[in-house]
């Protein structure tokens, strides 16, 4: 069976996106190597993968281990411009 020109669209289409994804995982993985410190690693993280979603925002939630992972708190968070901050003071 010989591809139809619009299979072949769709497939080079797919083949697109997929090489774009791979470059924006090795970008995100890339910058948050870039740093050694845990708070520049988690803002890093939340930036890339707010990008990467095209969200408005991202928050990162650190569950606390000696309680059970029962409770926790955001140590991290990207958002758009013009959006609070749902972690910074007000």
């Amino acid at each position: 069976m010989i591809p139809s020109s619009a299979d072949s669209n769709i497939l080079a289409s797919i083949k697109d996106l997929t090489e774009e994804q791979r470059n924006a995982l090795f970008n995100v993985i890339y910058r948050i190597r870039s740093s050694l410190h845990v708070e520049e690693i988690l803002e890093t993280t939340a930036l890339e993968i707010r990008q990467l979603l095209a969200a408005d925002r991202v928050g990162i939630f650190w569950f606390h281990p000696d309680v059970g992972y029962e409770t926790g708190e955001f140590v991290a968070e990207s958002v758009v411009p013009g959006y609070l901050s749902a972690i910074a003071p007000q």
